[in-house]
């Protein structure tokens, strides 16, 4: 998913398909440009993304990798942390699932 402002861009998200990355569809590489992060973008965007992945991998659930630092972000969005944290690329991260049948929901 990409996110354009004014010519620029300004929201990114990746979406695979279940077995890509997680055994449940997944949001990745959510990013959004600093100039734009001072609205909501990040929580349209991943509003968004939720929605596209239940609209293409219907009755999934949807499973990230998020920076620990972002848990209480991704928790209001349904996710529920699942794993313990570990480092990737230096960062602290943590898994997060969002079950079919709260994605619905949400």
């Amino acid at each position: 998913m990409i996110g354009w402002r004014h010519g620029e861009l300004a929201a990114y998200a990746r979406l695979l398909a279940p077995g890509k990355s997680f055994s449940g569809s997944s949001i990745g590489r959510v990013i959004i440009a600093p100039a734009h992060r001072n609205g909501r973008w990040g929580h349209q965007l991943v509003s968004q993304a939720i929605q596209t992945c239940q609209q293409q991998w219907p009755g999934t659930d949807i499973e990230i990798g998020a920076q620990s630092h972002l848990q209480r972000f991704y928790q209001q969005h349904g996710f529920v942390a699942y794993s313990d944290a570990y480092l990737e690329d230096g960062i602290p991260h943590i898994d997060m699932r969002l079950s079919a049948s709260e994605a619905s929901a949400v």
